[in-house]
């Protein structure tokens, strides 16, 4: 596993794809981080291949303008990054499995993103959306007397976890392109 954490973040401005016509630091710096983290595995004897990326993204783009773009912007993001990252993927693009964001107020347009997430999704066998509300997913348990409605609770948060795993696991037991 790979781990890369943003705080924040649009997938408009901030994980902006070459192909979208802008440019944005954090998708560049990821791919950067990526194939540096590679390198390390391979220093130390390791032949690593990507499988699948998991991503959990998408409230910043509750604005009006982000939320009606992010299916291109998706497709922009994950179409680049399967081309750019192909050469680790031993010949097969690798699943992109995608968390819904949850329906808590703040994020008045979850509706809209998570259409466009679960609309990318049917694009493909290899595109997995996962539905964090019908999954009983919640951000207003924690903390008891002032819930942090912007994330999701503790036990939540290792939910989604085990969600991400059963949704990767197919994507592991195979080597497909041998």
């Amino acid at each position: 596993l790979i781990k890369s954490a943003c705080r924040a973040s649009t997938l408009l401005d901030d994980w902006a794809a070459p192909s979208s016509g802008r440019t944005s630091g954090l998708y560049a710096g990821f791919v950067g981080y990526v194939r540096a983290q590679i390198k390390v595995l391979e220093k130390n004897g390791f032949a690593p291949k990507i499988r699948a990326m998991c991503w959990m993204q998408g409230e910043g783009d509750y604005y009006p303008g982000y939320a009606e773009q992010y299916f291109s912007q998706l497709s922009y993001f994950v179409g680049d990054l399967r081309d750019e990252l192909m050469e680790y993927c031993g010949g097969t693009e690798f699943a992109f499995i995608d968390a819904g964001v949850s329906d808590a107020p703040l994020w008045y347009q979850y509706v809209a993103i998570n259409a466009a997430k679960e609309q990318f999704a049917a694009l493909s066998e290899r595109n997995i959306y996962i539905d964090t509300i019908a999954e009983g997913l919640s951000t207003s348990e924690e903390p008891a007397e002032d819930p942090d409605l912007a994330h999701y609770d503790s036990s939540s948060m290792i939910k989604l976890g085990h969600l991400f795993a059963e949704a990767v696991t197919p994507f592991l037991s195979v080597d497909e392109a041998e």
